[in-house]
């Protein structure tokens, strides 16, 4: 019997701050200029998944969830489905076990400050595409 082969789904998140002309980017695992991201649990939907990521890593709550766009992503065989959503306030606390530092860039500059060619930075590119 032929079965579809396994692969984890997972949400990255462009994260607004309050005022909605600053965009979160994160530095992660030695990575720097990153989106906020995790791994979606079993049971739960992806918009769960978003509160959950932002506020386990930034200690961050957000509000306006909405789905931006997915992609797979084949170094570690997720589907990366992207959301946007902004912060209630910027009263978070980072998780130390899980992001390095974090920094709130203006919106006209947030391509110059990401990764080059990652997938974090695509889906800002899409995102602002559509605005």
């Amino acid at each position: 019997e032929w079965r579809y082969p396994p692969f984890n789904t997972a949400v990255s998140v462009i994260v607004y701050h309050p005022d909605g002309d600053r965009i979160l980017t994160i530095d992660q695992y030695g990575k720097e200029g990153i989106l906020v991201a995790g791994y979606v649990l079993q049971g739960d939907g992806l918009e769960e998944t978003v509160v959950r990521e932002v506020l386990e890593e930034t200690g961050l709550a957000v509000t306006d969830v909405a789905f931006n766009a997915s992609r797979y992503f084949e170094p570690s065989n997720p589907l990366m489905c992207n959301f946007t959503c902004r912060a209630t306030s910027t009263e978070g606390q980072l998780n130390p076990y899980e992001v390095d530092a974090a920094r709130w860039i203006p919106v006209e500059q947030i391509l110059d400050a990401m990764r080059p060619n990652s997938l974090a930075k695509w889906f800002v590119e899409q995102h602002l595409a559509k605005r």
